[in-house]
């Protein structure tokens, strides 16, 4: 069983530069940084999938969190290194419309998910439908119910390092 995602929102973390290395260090429940933030991190540029794998293990294990990593167009993980845990979630190409908002619309739907009780794996694959089906729409518009779901694949992460 799951914890509450925070005790109150604030502590649930998507923010770059110094704030949010200050932030990990405090311990939350869950981050979500992007591909720049996580680089920003881990004070090195990340220029292979080894590389990545190795600073969200790093950052999960210096907040000892859940990391929700969006990749952009090559999908999202979901890490716990306490945990042992780790998932990654890919999807069809779609047709990206607009961005802004779309790490928003991971992170809310992820802490959606563990509000409700729901399973790690359904974290991602809720917070990667969100995103998906926000970048789908143009600047300014919501997407219609159920946008977003379909060409989502998730697997098991194997090791990290």
């Amino acid at each position: 069983r799951h914890t509450r995602c925070s005790r109150d929102w604030s502590s649930d973390v998507c923010s770059s530069d110094l704030a949010f290395a200050l932030a990990v260090r405090e311990g939350p429940f869950l981050v979500k940084p992007n591909e720049i933030e996580l680089a920003e991190w881990a004070g090195r540029p990340l220029g292979s999938e080894k590389e990545e794998r190795k600073a969200v293990q790093q950052l999960s294990e210096a907040g000892g969190t859940w990391v929700l990593y969006s990749r952009g167009a090559r999908g999202a993980w979901l890490v716990h290194a306490g945990l042992g845990s780790g998932w990654e979630a890919t999807g069809d190409t779609i047709e990206v419309r607009n961005t802004v908002g779309a790490g928003d619309a991971v992170l809310a739907a992820a802490c959606s998910a563990i509000e409700k009780g729901l399973d790690p794996v359904e974290w991602l694959r809720l917070g990667m439908e969100a995103g998906r089906a926000a970048t789908s729409v143009p600047p300014g518009c919501l997407p219609r119910r159920g946008t977003g779901r379909d060409g989502i694949r998730i697997r098991e992460l194997g090791s990290l390092g």
